[in-house]
Formats: C-alpha cells, sequence, structure tokens
C-alpha cells in the first residue's frame, strides 16, 4: 500500500445505479453518491437553533429534512429539480415533489438503496477483512515457505 493507491485516477469512479422502485415507474430511478462534503452542505442546511431553558440555544438536525435532502441530492433520475416535473405533479420545490410523488414504502426503498450506495451500510470490520484478503494476483505470486521436519525417535 503506497500513496498512489489514494490518488484520484488509482480510485474506483463513483458509478449510478438503477433502482426499481415500484411498477407504478416504467423506467427505474438512477441514484449515485455524493461526497462527503456535499453530505455535510446538506446537514449543515437542516440544522436550526432550539431555544431551551434559561435562554441557552442548541442546534438540532431536523432528520426529515435531512433525509429529504439527501434523497434529492442522490438522485440522477428523475430530476426532482425539473420545474416541468413539479408542475405536472403541481408542487413547487424537489423535497415537495418527491414527497407527493412517492409513496410512503416507495420512498423508504429509494433512501434505503441511497444509503447502500453511500456506504451507510458498511460494516467497518467487514470492510478491514476484506481489505486483508490477499487480492488473487498475490496468492498466484505468493509461495508457501516449506519447512524441515524433525522427528524425536
Amino acid at each position: 500500500m503506497s500513496l498512489e493507491d489514494f490518488l484520484v485516477e488509482n480510485v474506483e469512479a463513483i458509478e449510478q445505479v438503477e433502482v426499481i422502485l415500484s411498477p407504478r415507474f416504467k423506467v427505474p430511478f438512477k441514484i449515485q453518491a455524493i461526497t462527503e462534503n456535499e453530505n455535510a452542505a446538506i446537514r449543515k442546511s437542516c440544522r436550526k437553533k432550539v431555544k431551551q431553558k434559561y435562554g441557552q440555544y442548541t442546534t438540532e438536525t431536523d432528520q426529515d429534512l435531512y433525509l429529504v435532502r439527501l434523497v434529492a441530492a442522490c438522485t440522477v433520475s428523475p430530476d426532482f429539480k425539473n420545474a416541468q416535473l413539479q408542475q405536472s405533479w403541481g408542487v413547487i420545490g424537489e423535497e415537495a415533489l418527491i414527497q407527493q410523488m412517492l409513496t410512503p414504502g416507495e420512498y423508504a426503498e429509494l433512501l434505503n438503496q441511497i444509503q447502500l450506495v453511500c456506504g451507510f451500510d458498511l460494516d467497518v470490520e467487514e470492510v478491514k477483512d476484506e481489505i486483508k484478503k490477499p487480492t488473487k494476483m498475490e496468492t498466484e505470486n505468493c509461495t508457501t515457505p516449506t519447512t524441515a521436519s524433525t522427528s524425536l525417535a
């Protein structure tokens, strides 16, 4: 492992994934992971100050707003920002479109698939084990050391 392994040209590109939500839609939705910078911006946009006792304020994240904005950011097709699509469904704004267009089950499935694509399902221990496994090339080039056997007879 070297620095070269982490250079942008040596890292796999983030691919789009097609998701079939239900028979209502004739074509699959296309989703794609976002970067942590984009995710942090979404999270930050969903924060609000809440007044506590004695005039103190705390910051809370509106989870429902965060999730619908995550869906909007990760969905490549359909384009929820498209004004014609919003007009067709009688809403203004991508978040309103998502909530109007999808049933609760479709929304939950789309969100689940987006979380998978973004890596929220990764088990750190599984990833560590996967990294430790030798590649096929390493296995083929590996020689098994031989040891002399000794008997105590």
